[in-house]
């Protein structure tokens, strides 16, 4: 664990700048004991790796970085985005769509196979009904030959809570 140690602490300037002034071939012992030196030396190291190179002095304590100036302008636009959020566009909105008829949702043995959720893409300029690019919702009841007004997939009610959520029923045009 200290050659991992040493290693880490010779990424510094300090360190790297010894090791320039070091003939790779012929190793003196003044050119070890100044790499000791500086290893031992720098703010990080261990009392460990400390120990094993034989260091005696007084350890030297971490620096503390100054503390970052914020400009006035950037913490304006802090502010603003605090206040002011920039919620980004959606992926997809739920769609609740039936089988049959609402009313199977009553019973326990029809509930599951008549009702799903669909996600559909997102569209931004979804008309009622919904009707988009993707999507066109058309609601006639063949059985009643009953057509229901249109959803305002985009009103103020989530999707997701909002249910069977038709006005009053018309007469299909026949």
């Amino acid at each position: 664990m200290i050659e991992l140690e040493a290693l880490q602490l010779s990424q510094s300037a300090e360190v790297e700048q010894v090791l320039q002034d070091v003939d790779w071939n012929q190793w003196t012992p003044q050119q070890v004991q100044k790499i000791v030196d500086v290893l031992v030396a720098q703010p990080g190291a261990s009392r460990r790796l400390r120990n094993a190179f034989g260091a005696t002095g007084p350890r030297h304590p971490r620096s503390v970085p100054p503390p970052v100036s914020i400009s006035k302008a950037v913490k304006r636009l802090h502010i603003k985005q605090a206040l002011a959020p920039v919620i980004p566009k959606p992926v997809s909105r739920p769609l609740r769509v039936f089988a049959y008829d609402p009313s199977l949702e009553l019973r326990l043995d029809t509930l599951g196979i008549n009702e799903t959720v669909l996600d559909v893409r997102w569209e931004c300029d979804l008309q009622p009904g919904p009707v988009g690019e993707y999507v066109e919702v058309i609601d006639i009841d063949p059985a009643s030959r009953a057509c229901y007004a249109p959803v305002d997939g985009c009103s103020s009610i989530s999707p997701s809570r909002r249910r069977c959520a038709r006005k009053s029923p018309r007469p299909a045009a026949t």
